[in-house]
């Protein structure tokens, strides 16, 4: 959710699933977000349900816009600079979705899949190694049964 600096945002603002949520559902802000900077804030919404339950839900509030963040141009005036952030190539890394049991959704980046890969080599190698050990017990027992 945004808002501007010094703006009040509504609690209820920051729950996306409140079509999901019962009748009679109400939203406050466990304390107020300091929108007195630019930045991106965290608040704690407390979602208060009709039963009497309640929960606590983590919110990102982005105060201002980028225009408070960017260097100016005019000399005199002075506003905080946004910091750099290298971007790096992960267009092939693919976005996933999950879903918790509070129904909070978010996206990330998938982490690459290891030790899937398939080796014969060590699987025929590993049998061989087992087809070896059983001959030698079934001599072991041959062996011991004759005597």
């Amino acid at each position: 959710m945004t808002t501007t600096v010094g703006g009040n945002p509504s609690a209820s603002d920051g729950i996306k699933n409140k079509e999901d949520m019962p009748a009679g559902t109400t939203y406050e802000w466990e304390s107020p977000v300091d929108t007195s900077t630019p930045g991106i804030k965290e608040g704690i919404v407390i979602v208060k349900y009709p039963d009497g339950s309640s929960e606590r839900v983590v919110v990102r509030v982005i105060v201002g816009t980028n225009d408070d963040y960017v260097a100016p141009t005019t000399p005199g005036t002075q506003k905080p600079t946004a910091p750099t952030q290298t971007k790096t190539d992960d267009t092939k890394a693919p976005v996933v979705k999950v879903t918790s049991n509070t129904g909070n959704t978010s996206e990330g980046k998938e982490l690459p899949q290891m030790g899937n890969a398939n080796n014969n080599a060590l699987g025929l190698a590993g049998l061989g190694l087992l087809a070896s050990s059983a001959l030698i017990v079934a001599k072991g027992k041959k062996k011991r049964k004759n005597n």
